[in-house]
């Protein structure tokens, strides 16, 4: 990882309502809709470092940073 990329570790509830520990290097953040989340809302678009993988997580459901 370079010097430059910021990890964010954060407490997570998804759209079932589980709740996990999320570790993600953020992309942006933005405004709209997702599938999982039909009500118009911020957004934070991020990779997740555990699943390698470019995603949406609303940020209305973060729970806490750790």
């Amino acid at each position: 990882m370079g010097k430059n990329e910021q990890i964010l570790k954060f407490k997570y509830k998804n759209w079932k309502g589980e709740t996990r520990t999320r570790e993600v290097k953020p992309v942006e953040i933005w405004f709209g809709s997702t599938k999982w989340h039909p009500k118009r809302q911020w957004f934070m678009k991020a990779l997740d470092v555990e699943k390698n993988e470019e995603r949406d997580f609303a940020v209305n459901d973060i729970l806490k940073f750790l």
